[in-house]
């Protein structure tokens, strides 16, 4: 609810201040990366964590890493 990727919906997030870091994109990939190690052994699909790690992946290439993590709504543009 605080948290929403894009400008001017809701109350103030990173989003309406230029994705400023709160919690950045690169400790979501790490955090997201050592999420799906774990997964490895369970047997379970997670897809959507595995395609959000490459986004991510994508955004720190990009040299995006130090934005908030929500900037990702802006990885395909």
């Amino acid at each position: 609810n605080t948290y929403c990727p894009i400008e001017g919906v809701g109350p103030n997030s990173p989003a309406d201040n230029n994705f400023q870091p709160g919690f950045s994109a690169n400790l979501m990939l790490k955090d997201l990366t050592i999420a799906l190690k774990a997964i490895e052994h369970t047997n379970t699909s997670a897809h959507f964590g595995k395609k959000s790690q490459e986004k991510f992946k994508t955004m720190i290439n990009d040299n995006k890493g130090h934005l908030d993590f929500s900037a990702i709504i802006n990885s395909n543009k």
